[in-house]
C-alpha cells in the first residue's frame, strides 16, 4: 500500500475543494489553461510555453506515478492542521470547465468524508512529521506512518472517543521548533557573511551522513565548494563533484545570480546532474520560476535531467541543529 502526500491549496476556494472532494475528484494547482499533462507531454521540451513547464515540473506526477489504488493523505490549507483521506479509483484527467487553475484531477473515493485533526491523539508525533515535510507532494515512506495511517483507517479512528482528544503538548512543541530555528537562521546570518558563509556551508554539510567535501574555495567556474555524495548505508558514490553556489542575503533576494552561477558550474562539471544552492535570505516566486527555467535550458542542453536543489535558509536551520552543528568544535 502506497500513501502520497499533497498539498493541494486554493485560497478562497477551500469550500469547493472538499466540495469537489466528496463528489470523487481531487483537484491539483499548477493546472491553468492549455496545461494538460497528457497533452504536454507529447510536446517536445524546447517547444513547450513557460506555463506549460511550470505545470509538468510540479504536476507530471500526477500521470507519471499515482496509481489506482495508492492512498491520498489530502491538504487544502495552510499550514496543516488537518487533512483528508481518499484512494486512487482512475487514471488522471483534466477539467472540461477549462478553470483559470486547478484543472488538474485524480478520481478518488473518500475514505473518511471528513477532515482528520492532524492535532488529534490518534495522530502521533513520527506521523505529524511525516505528513509536514516540505515540497507539494511525495511518497511517505515511514513504515511507522505508513502502518498508523492504515490503523487509523482500518479501525476508523476518527470515530473513536481517543479522535477528540487534543494533543497539545505537541501542538507546542512544533511551535518551539519553529522559534528556535528562526534564531539559528539569525545566529548564521551574524557570524558567517560573504567567504565566511562558504565555510559555513562546507563545515555544515560535512556533518551530513555521506556527503564530503572534495574542493573549497572559488574555482572560477561557479562553484564555492564542490561535494562527493554516497549512500550512507551502502557508501556507494552516488554524486561525485557536486557543485555549491553559496550566497548569504538578507531579506528578500532579488537577484538570481546564484541561479547563473550555478548554471555555469553545472555546465563546467563534467557529468554531473545536481547542483545546489545554499542561500540565506527570503526567496520569490521570480526565483524558483528562474530555477525551473534554469534545469529545462540545461537539461536541454547537456541532453540529460539536470537538478538545482536550494538549501535554504529554513533547510540550513534544520541542518544545524539535525546534526549538532553548534557543538562541532573541529579547528582548521
Amino acid at each position: 500500500m502506497r500513501y502520497f502526500k499533497l498539498v493541494a491549496t486554493y485560497p478562497k476556494h477551500e469550500d469547493w475543494m472538499y466540495e469537489e472532494f466528496k463528489e470523487g475528484r481531487m483537484h491539483f494547482g499548477w493546472g491553468w489553461k492549455g496545461c494538460d499533462l497528457r497533452k504536454i507531454q507529447r510536446i517536445k521540451r524546447s517547444d513547450r510555453t513557460e506555463k506549460q513547464k511550470k505545470a509538468w515540473y510540479y504536476s507530471q506526477f500526477l500521470l507519471n506515478r499515482l496509481k489506482v489504488g495508492d492512498r491520498l493523505v489530502i491538504q487544502h490549507e495552510q499550514p496543516l492542521r488537518q487533512f483528508l483521506l481518499a484512494e486512487v479509483v482512475g487514471d488522471y484527467k483534466y477539467s472540461e470547465d477549462n478553470m483559470s487553475d486547478f484543472n488538474h484531477i485524480i478520481p478518488i473515493k473518500p475514505i473518511c468524508n471528513e477532515y482528520i485533526n492532524l492535532q488529534s491523539k490518534i495522530a502521533p508525533n513520527f506521523l505529524r512529521r511525516a505528513l509536514t515535510k516540505r515540497g507539494q507532494y511525495y511518497e511517505v515512506y515511514s513504515n511507522d506512518a505508513v502502518m498508523k495511517l492504515n490503523t487509523i483507517i482500518d479501525n476508523k479512528l476518527w470515530e473513536s472517543d481517543e479522535y477528540y482528544q487534543n494533543r497539545k503538548f505537541q501542538h507546542d512543541l512544533v511551535e518551539a521548533k519553529n522559534e528556535v530555528a528562526k534564531v539559528v537562521i539569525d545566529k548564521i546570518r551574524k557570524y558567517w557573511k560573504v567567504n565566511d558563509f562558504e565555510k559555513f556551508t562546507a563545515e555544515l554539510l560535512q556533518l551530513v551522513p555521506g556527503v564530503d567535501l572534495k574542493v573549497l574555495g572559488d574555482s572560477g567556474k561557479g562553484w564555492d565548494l564542490t561535494l562527493q555524495i554516497a549512500d550512507p548505508l551502502t557508501f556507494e558514490i552516488l554524486h561525485n563533484e557536486v557543485p555549491v553556489q553559496c550566497k548569504a542575503y538578507d531579506g528578500k533576494v532579488d537577484t538570481i545570480k546564484a541561479i547563473e552561477d550555478i548554471s555555469r558550474a553545472i555546465t563546467n562539471t563534467e557529468k554531473t546532474d545536481i547542483g545546489y544552492i545554499s542561500i540565506l535570505g527570503k526567496l520569490t516566486d521570480e526565483f524558483e520560476s528562474a530555477r525551473i527555467e534554469a534545469e529545462e535550458k540545461l537539461s536541454e542542453e547537456l541532453e540529460r535531467d539536470i537538478q538545482i536543489k536550494i538549501l535554504t535558509e529554513d533547510i540550513l536551520a534544520e541542518l544545524a541543529l539535525t546534526y549538532n552543528f553548534f557543538s562541532n568544535d573541529n579547528e582548521d
